[in-house]
């Protein structure tokens, strides 16, 4: 039987490590050990997330009780993190199991010399609870004091801490009904079948939020190309497009494809899409997705979206520029982000979208569109880069601007300035 908690330890060394991102190893981890019971798979998501995400939390509770912080060692610290998470997070696990279970693995992981101190701490973390209401901000949500007063600056302190306290709760799984395949009612009887409940959001069309679900890959609904997975913030970006049959769409970082497919169905398969990437790993990706779909009519390239492409100068109706960013909205679904992300990091991802944009203004026909997004919450990769992008292309107007605050339970963070050719 495999010890959970050994393979929750392993991935948080990975991420911690910078070997895999969170996201990516928590599916990896999933991927790998598909045979679990659908309750571990669950206990081994709450417990890598949380720990990743509570960090701050977690090291200020820890560190009540350790006297030398540096001596503590990287796997010793996650140890007490997985410890420390389970006491004051997961009420379904008796304090004592939580306490002899971390102490076993301790062991179990070569380090019998430390059972007393990993025991002693865990206990006293139990006995001396802290009142996290009490903590700083920053600490009681665990997001960095750079990144909150990012946020504070951006939209005011009440909003800002709502916006940090949705990214604490779990995020939605939302989903596009592809009814290209089949009808709205007969996807929705497939997922009932499925004992999945789907939850529609009045804010777009047939798009719903499932619940209750295991894998997603297993569902036969998913495997089928009766759905594709794709946040509610970034259908209402596109909704903003003027659309109409037969028109020519460039997705230029399109991976995994959720916008093109969004638009390909919009349209009823009456359109034109270039579907492009930056890898040859992202457009398999976007290919595969097609494929399950049966969207054979979505063209895919891999290109470099900051190489000018001469010949595709005013091609298109529609230009979709979806574009790198830090990833302020969506702090809920990547768990180790806000700790990775830096001011320097922004700065640089600021001009590469400008680079990316100014590409993107020459495929877009007189008359044509251009849809600039990001996922992130930052001013300086959104709003101001939209105002330089209008002083510099004075045959852009800008159509609309908004930004999309992450929702808890419905939505992530999201920006986008659409920008008519004139």
């Amino acid at each position: 039987m495999k010890n959970l908690r050994e393979l929750i330890l392993t991935a948080l060394q990975d991420v911690e490590a910078g070997v895999s991102f969170s996201h990516i190893a928590l599916k990896n981890l999933l991927d790998k050990n598909a045979e679990l019971e659908k309750n571990q798979r669950a206990f081994i998501t709450r417990e890598l997330e949380g720990v990743l995400e509570r960090r701050l939390t977690l090291d200020h509770i820890i560190d009540r009780f350790v006297k030398d912080k540096k001596a503590v060692r990287p796997v010793i610290r996650n140890l007490l993190r997985m410890g420390a998470f389970e006491l004051y997070f997961m009420d379904s696990v008796p304090p004592s199991a939580t306490v002899n279970e971390i102490v076993k693995l301790t062991e179990k992981k070569g380090l019998k010399g430390l059972k007393g101190f990993v025991n002693g701490v865990l206990r006293n973390i139990d006995r001396k609870r802290i009142d996290l209401s009490t903590l700083p901000p920053s600490c009681a949500f665990s997001i960095p004091e750079e990144i909150l007063n990012l946020l504070i600056d951006a939209f005011g302190e009440e909003e800002a801490l709502r916006i940090a306290a949705a990214s604490l709760a779990p995020a939605p799984l939302t989903v596009h009904f592809n009814t290209l395949k089949k009808t709205e009612e007969e996807i929705l009887n497939s997922l009932e079948n499925s004992n999945v409940h789907a939850q529609k959001w009045e804010d777009t069309a047939l798009a719903y939020r499932l619940r209750d679900l295991d894998r997603l890959p297993s569902l036969p609904a998913f495997s089928e190309g009766l759905l594709f997975v794709q946040d509610l913030s970034s259908m209402l970006a596109l909704d903003a497009a003027h659309l109409n049959a037969g028109m020519k769409i460039l997705d230029l970082c399109s991976a995994p494809g959720g916008k093109s497919f969004y638009l390909y169905e919009r349209l009823r398969g009456n359109c034109e899409i270039t579907a492009c990437d930056l890898t040859p790993e992202k457009t398999e990706l976007i290919r595969e997705n097609a494929k399950r779909l049966s969207f054979d009519k979505i063209k895919i390239e891999e290109q470099d979206a900051r190489v000018l492409r001469e010949d595709r100068n005013e091609a298109f109706d529609l230009v979709v520029a979806d574009l790198p960013c830090s990833g302020l909205g969506v702090m809920g679904r990547k768990k180790d982000l806000k700790y990775r992300i830096t001011a320097k990091d922004m700065k640089e991802l600021a001009a590469l979208q400008r680079e990316i944009l100014n590409n993107a203004a020459h495929y877009v026909r007189k008359g044509g569109e251009l849809l600039y997004s990001t996922c992130t919450l930052n001013p300086k990769e959104n709003q101001e880069n939209a105002a330089r992008f209008i002083a510099e292309h004075k045959e852009f107007e800008k159509v609309r601007e908004e930004t999309i605050l992450p929702m808890e339970g419905k939505r992530d963070g999201f920006y986008f300035a659409l920008f008519h050719k004139t």
